[in-house]
């Protein structure tokens, strides 16, 4: 067992990173070949990643209790996976006005986001006034949202104004409702099926 900075080999590799933060986000006994197949990775390259892993005993069969784990990579991966809806809890806690719904929408709702993505938020709000109130506390707040979390890019408008827009058919609207994840609230369309997300 390696004690001196053993997370430069854990972590020094995108292969042993994605297959670490599988185990611990799934956890239980898992195959090579299901690994890689949940990974979407060669299996190769997963075996061989695999291995490194079992060379630093934090992989072992039928072992998932290693210190490390326990202690420092599941937590980690955990931390990983709450940042987004900290960010959005954050973020409706600013604005500090009444949101009948939160989207998160482009890159980061497709799953294809990158380092040099930001967190693309659509706020509705009932009124205008409150939209625009939105938007004033999200501009005051930025600089506190950006060092705690990166860029996030918020939109605020009113339902009248959000069903205007949609009319008149501007693109990343559509793409944002139509791609868009509703992390709280209840999405126009939903609205109309009685759907809503906590």
């Amino acid at each position: 067992m390696r004690y001196t900075q053993p997370l430069d080999d854990l972590l020094g590799s995108q292969a042993r990173l994605r297959i670490l933060r599988y185990l611990c986000t799934v956890g239980g006994e898992h195959t090579g070949r299901g690994i890689a197949r949940a990974i979407g990775m060669g299996e190769t390259p997963t075996h061989r990643a695999l291995k490194a892993l079992a060379d630093t005993l934090i992989v072992l069969y039928r072992n998932e209790h290693h210190a490390l784990v326990e202690r420092g990579l599941r937590p980690l991966f955990a931390a990983e996976r709450a940042q987004q809806d900290a960010a959005i809890a954050d973020l409706l806690a600013e604005v500090d006005v009444p949101v009948d719904a939160a989207l998160v929408y482009s890159s980061v709702a497709r799953g294809e986001d990158t380092w040099h993505s930001d967190l693309d938020v659509l706020l509705v709000t009932s009124t205008a006034d409150d939209a625009r109130r939105a938007a004033e506390r999200i501009w005051q707040r930025d600089g506190d949202l950006i060092q705690r979390y990166g860029l996030i890019s918020v939109r605020a408008l009113s339902r009248d104004e959000l069903a205007e827009r949609v009319r008149r058919g501007e693109r990343w609207l559509v793409e944002a409702l139509r791609d868009g994840v509703v992390v709280r609230g209840t999405s126009p369309q939903c609205a109309q099926r009685g759907q809503t997300v906590a």
